[in-house]
């Protein structure tokens, strides 16, 4: 079999979250209270997000099933979080005034995506880093687990010992990308873990 490189988007951890608390894909978007937050969370993420995980965990099954995993590097990223961040909440980063954020205070939340990755020829156990990464790096990852891409930095930023310092922008959301620019409200600088509140310096 040749090198391939597949990319595949599921859409099902995003609104209107149409999963049951079953675990069943459903029409009825309003049946769960959709909105309703419970201890810091929304219980249609939760919905949504179990039922995508579910499905990966059987993909991988079928992987190995297949002798496929072994000799495959997997990427599971995100576009964004939401503002019901555990770990923001749990460290005190709530909007309610320890990081001031503005009128889309919620939008700091937002930047706590996913980023998990299987390298080739790794089976080991699954483990937590709190590296400051970004799902913009996915890039650079793939670019250097080939041996380069052309015009794309192939510095693995997993192998970087520096402190790196990531800016989050605070922005409309719901703006027209045919306007071709962004509204940004603030701008904040963040070297070491996004959930030290600590570590947020505002530079706008």
């Amino acid at each position: 079999m040749n090198n391939t490189y597949k990319y595949i988007q599921v859409s099902s951890t995003h609104a209107p979250w149409s999963i049951s608390n079953s675990g069943k894909i459903t029409s009825d978007v309003q049946s769960y209270n959709q909105k309703r937050s419970v201890d810091g969370s929304i219980p249609a993420h939760y919905n949504a997000e179990k039922y995508t995980i579910d499905n990966i965990v059987n993909y991988i099954k079928w992987l190995k099933k297949n002798d496929i995993f072994d000799n495959t590097m997997i990427i599971l990223v995100s576009d964004h979080s939401a503002d019901d961040s555990i770990l923001f909440k749990k460290n005190g980063m709530t909007k309610e005034g320890l990081l001031d954020f503005g009128q889309n205070e919620n939008q700091s939340f937002r930047a706590n995506a996913l980023l998990m990755i299987k390298d080739f020829n790794n089976n080991d156990n699954f483990v937590i880093s709190n590296d400051l990464m970004s799902n913009s790096d996915v890039p650079s990852i793939v670019c250097a687990s080939i041996n380069g891409c052309n015009e794309i930095d192939d510095n693995d930023p997993r192998r970087n010992t520096k402190n790196r310092i990531r800016t989050i922008d605070i922005t409309e959301l719901g703006q027209n990308i045919k306007d071709k620019k962004y509204n940004i409200y603030r701008s904040y600088n963040v070297e070491g873990s996004m959930f030290n509140k600590e570590n947020w310096k505002q530079v706008k």
